[in-house]
């Protein structure tokens, strides 16, 4: 195989390149409407469209509420937690991003 073809490559970066900061996030507002934080619900909303995402909060919360004004409160969650977290490049990935 001849690499030096490659030009441009894409990666699902969250979590694996950049520190995770969509988890905790969904953690945070779940546990702050009184819902017991599950894998399924970080299934149901990561990789799906925000207004599904948002959607699938408000079903799993048992929220009255709209997937665009859900998946908006999520993200305000999600701006206080990358106040204290920001985003960062993993320093375990940085030798391979070098290739």
């Amino acid at each position: 195989m001849n690499l030096k073809k490659i030009k441009l490559f894409a990666i699902d970066s969250d979590g694996v390149v950049l520190n995770d900061t969509y988890s905790p996030a969904i953690k945070i507002f779940v546990e702050s409407l009184g819902v017991n934080y599950s894998p399924l619900i970080e299934r149901s909303v990561w990789g799906s469209p925000q207004v599904s995402a948002g959607h699938n909060l408000a079903l799993a919360c048992k929220l009255p509420y709209s997937g665009e004004k859900v998946i908006n409160d999520f993200f305000k969650i999600r701006d206080d937690y990358l106040k204290e977290h920001p985003v960062e490049v993993l320093p375990e990935i940085e030798s391979t991003l070098a290739l």
